[in-house]
């Protein structure tokens, strides 16, 4: 009897507990789609944070804004630079926050009321009162060049804004769990500010009180800021990426495109008479990635030719772009070809692509290329889950980057300011210019960056010149780097990024360098390197008869490859539906 009487207590309790989980739980949920949750604690937190925090973000905001500004700065101005950045002393606020718990099982969905008022006093102490710092920008806009210029201050203070925004977090199952994070307006926020352009700290004029311009101003922040992150855009946040290192731009492989020939190509004004083509290969018809030889006024050019493209993606279109040069006038465009990247996807190598040149709708003309892809060379994945070294390769894809350089000799320069650039080096022929930057002698670069093919690595040479731009006289040296792409990439492995510059009294640069192997077949010199020939073999293809006819419908397409050790060293022209072609090359 006993027995059964605890039993029967301990049974109620469990259920009667379980029971006010499940009604707390559901009436938590209930809450959280109808109700918003207060945040005083995270406010709480932030009053006491705020402090310490502030000044370490404007000093970090100050040095990324200047070097933005040392780019963009126009030709008529002699530079541009935030002087004095500070965020106030009365933090930002999160008024409330609202949480939809029927959102995927992936997801995360929430919407944050904000809000940054430091000019609001209401809810602060005395003392808080007393040691009250607003916020304040102030932008130095230098005008003239060198000893004759003058710089006025731009002031913006008493900043404020306020609004709504949606963070939507996408989660994975790998590491870190977060692949991306997703964040948007809902509506405008609220933005006030005051703008004084002209006249500095003590006869300054708020601009906004002249009539219209504050309504024209919030409009043009608000087309701007539309697009980017008003709901339904929203601005993403790769996390997973970021952390993973990846580059969006991250190269995948290499892409050979071989243009053997050309034929019929049609001028679009007859009164030109016969073209003198050449080809140019981009992506999506964006920049020129490469360029064949011109042939002169022949509507049936023979190239020979290959060009090489380092790739990102398969998602793009190759371009051929067939152009008639020109010496006294522009460049007029034949038309233009088209072949579909996600090809390579299945099928890495196609020959013989018979591409038709198109141009306002009409056929101008046909181009005979080879297309193939290498991929970038990969470890494999053991069954432990760790991945094997990639293979080793002397060609390959290399990534050159200078990312910043300091304590450049600020002696060369008659004000100890410089405007410097860095030019990088392959086998000592440019390859790339960074942008220009203002009045700095720690300069940060944010397209010091470059991809290239080197064929030839044991032989190949990396090299940094950094100059000071003057606007007439000749750019001086400040400082150069040379070093092999061997010796950097076991530099890279120790973990060494800063390099002393040669040629300068002071100076260090801060390079580095990714090597992806490719397996290339048919390359043996280029960019790295060149292979001593010992002999020439003078091949001629006059025709062919009766050739045995391979095609179902019609008769096959014929002509010549010549292969030395497997690697094609060249072909013939196709002449189409014939078994009697003559080639005469």
């Amino acid at each position: 009897m006993a027995i059964c009487a605890t039993y029967y207590r301990t049974s109620i309790r469990r259920v009667r507990r379980n029971f006010r989980d499940d009604m707390n739980r559901e009436m938590a949920k209930g809450k959280l789609e109808t109700d918003h949750e207060s945040l005083e604690w995270i406010n709480s937190f932030m009053v006491k944070f705020w402090p310490i925090y502030a000044p370490v973000l404007c000093d970090t905001v100050i040095a990324s804004v200047d070097q933005v500004l040392s780019t963009a700065t126009p030709p008529f101005l002699d530079s541009l630079r935030m002087r004095f950045f500070t965020l106030g002393s009365k933090p930002p606020r999160m008024d409330h926050v609202k949480t939809y718990p029927k959102a995927e099982d992936d997801t995360v969905l929430m919407d944050w009321k904000f809000s940054f008022t430091p000019n609001d006093t209401m809810d602060l102490t005395a003392r808080q009162l007393k040691n009250k710092v607003n916020p304040k920008v102030i932008l130095e806009v230098r005008i003239g060049k060198g000893m004759i210029s003058k710089g006025l201050d731009v002031i913006v203070e008493d900043f404020a804004f306020s609004g709504m925004m949606r963070v939507k977090v996408k989660l994975q199952i790998p590491f870190p769990h977060i692949e991306k994070v997703d964040i948007c307006f809902l509506g405008r926020p609220e933005i006030d500010y005051v703008c004084k352009p002209l006249g500095g700290e003590t006869f300054g004029f708020d601009i906004n009180f002249i009539p219209g311009l504050e309504s024209f101003i919030q409009e043009q922040i608000h087309g701007n800021l539309q697009p980017m992150m008003y709901d339904p855009n929203v601005f993403p946040i790769e996390i997973a990426k970021m952390l993973a290192g990846n580059s969006v731009d991250q190269a995948i492989g290499v892409l050979a495109v071989t243009i053997h020939s050309a034929q019929g190509l049609k001028n679009p004004d007859k009164l030109s008479g016969t073209p003198d083509p050449y080809a140019v290969v981009s992506l999506n018809g964006r920049d020129a990635l490469g360029k064949t030889k011109t042939v002169k006024e022949n509507a049936n050019p023979r190239f020979g030719e290959t060009l090489y493209v380092i790739l990102t993606s398969l998602k793009d279109s190759l371009t051929l772009q067939m152009y008639d040069e020109n010496e006294y006038r522009k460049d007029k465009e034949l038309g233009t070809a088209t072949f579909p990247l996600d090809r390579l996807e299945e099928i890495t190598e196609h020959e013989n692509e018979q591409l038709e040149v198109m141009a306002n709708g009409k056929a101008r003309g046909i181009v005979q290329a080879d297309v193939r892809f290498f991929p970038v060379l990969e470890g494999l994945k053991l069954e432990d889950g760790t991945e094997e070294p990639a293979p080793e390769s002397n060609t390959g894809i290399a990534r050159f980057t200078v990312e910043q350089a300091k304590d450049l000799d600020g002696t060369k320069s008659m004000f100890g300011a410089l405007n410097p650039y860095a030019v990088l080096l392959l086998n000592g022929k440019e390859i790339h210019v960074s942008r220009k930057l203002k009045r700095t002698n720690n300069p940060i670069w944010d397209n010091g960056s470059k991809e290239f093919l080197i064929t030839d690595r044991k032989a190949a040479r990396l090299g940094l010149v950094i100059k000071d731009d003057r606007d007439l006289a000749t750019d001086p040296i400040l400082g150069t780097y040379q070093i092999k792409v061997d010796d950097m990439i076991q530099l890279m492995e120790k973990g060494q990024e800063w390099y002393h510059l040669a040629g300068a009294k002071t100076g260090r640069a801060k390079m580095m360098l990714q090597w992806k192997p490719v397996a290339m077949k048919g390359v043996t010199g280029g960019s790295g390197g060149y292979i001593t020939p010992i002999g020439v073999m003078r091949l001629h293809f006059q025709n062919a008869r009766d050739l045995r006819n391979l095609e179902t419908v019609g008769k096959s397409d014929p002509y010549v490859r010549v292969l030395l050790s497997g690697v094609e060293k060249g072909r013939t022209v196709t002449f189409q539906n014939n078994l009697n072609p003559d080639w005469d090359e």
